[in-house]
């Protein structure tokens, strides 16, 4: 509504100002045409013809229904070209401004205020994002084919180092939200098995998975597999601790306690913690 109030004001003032320099116009040509000649026959028939222009509301109405198809503004350019072209010229331009430019731009303000209140199309959001991120990994696909010198289809980190410093990567990397201050740190956390080597699919998908900040539904995972690994920490200590007072008891483990640091879990966990540490 104040988008429609504004709107209706802003048109009633430009109506208002065109409208007055019309009047003021046919006044001053009608005095000079008083003076000039004393035919009062002739003089009635102007006053007739410019009629629309006889005061500011008819002034106003007469433009208004010449931009909004209420009347033909030919019709109104052949009774005010008499009074001069400067006036004709005046009209035409008010024409040509009220629709090429005036009520555009107001029709633009209303459907983009529709189109925020419209509910979501959900499925072309998610098309949307979806073709999205196929041309973002295509892009870095590219990249990567860039940065594979011998053909392989492996990247190795000295590639990775030289084609950063060109700074194609890097510039592409933080529109994904990525900011290669260090690029050490950047491939320890890619190169997950450490052979300082990773195919070139396995680099594209790490990438996406690493754009953009944390969701919640990363930190729900993350706080997951952190009590998991405590529950398994304390499960172990107290394996240990049972383990260590049978040995102190018995001077040694029964054979069938999988306790103590020979135990399969203790030799699992630490593998398990880096799983887990490596996932983020």
């Amino acid at each position: 509504l104040a988008n429609l109030g504004w709107s209706i004001a802003m048109l009633v003032l430009i109506f208002y100002l065109f409208a007055l320099v019309f009047v003021q116009l046919s006044a001053s040509w009608l005095a000079s045409e008083v003076i000039d000649d004393a035919d009062t026959g002739r003089l009635e028939a102007l006053r007739q013809r410019l009629e629309p222009f006889a005061s500011v509301q008819n002034a106003m109405l007469t433009l208004y229904m010449s931009c909004t198809g209420g009347d033909d503004w030919k019709n109104f350019y052949e009774s005010i070209s008499q009074v001069g072209w400067i006036c004709s010229t005046l009209l035409i331009f008010f024409v040509a401004f009220m629709q090429i430019a005036v009520l555009n731009i107001l029709t633009g303000i209303f459907v983009e205020q529709a189109m925020k209140l419209a509910p979501p199309d959900r499925d072309r959001m998610a098309l949307e994002y979806t073709k999205a991120e196929i041309e973002m990994a295509e892009e870095l696909r590219r990249m990567c084919y860039e940065m594979d010198v011998n053909g392989d289809g492996t990247i190795r980190k000295d590639e990775l180092d030289e084609y950063i410093e060109e700074g194609k990567l890097k510039a592409f990397l933080m529109t994904l939200g990525l900011n290669l201050k260090h690029a050490d740190n950047f491939w320890s956390i890619i190169d997950r098995h450490h052979d300082d080597s990773i195919d070139t699919e396995t680099f594209v998908n790490e990438c996406m998975k690493l754009k953009g900040a944390a969701t919640n539904f990363d930190l729900a995972y993350l706080i997951t597999q952190l009590g998991s690994l405590e529950r398994k920490q304390q499960q172990l200590h107290t394996e240990v601790m049972v383990g260590l007072q049978m040995i102190s008891k018995n001077g040694t483990l029964p054979n069938n306690t999988p306790s103590g640091l020979d135990s399969p879990r203790y030799m699992s966990w630490s593998a398990q913690k880096r799983q887990c540490v490596s996932c983020f």
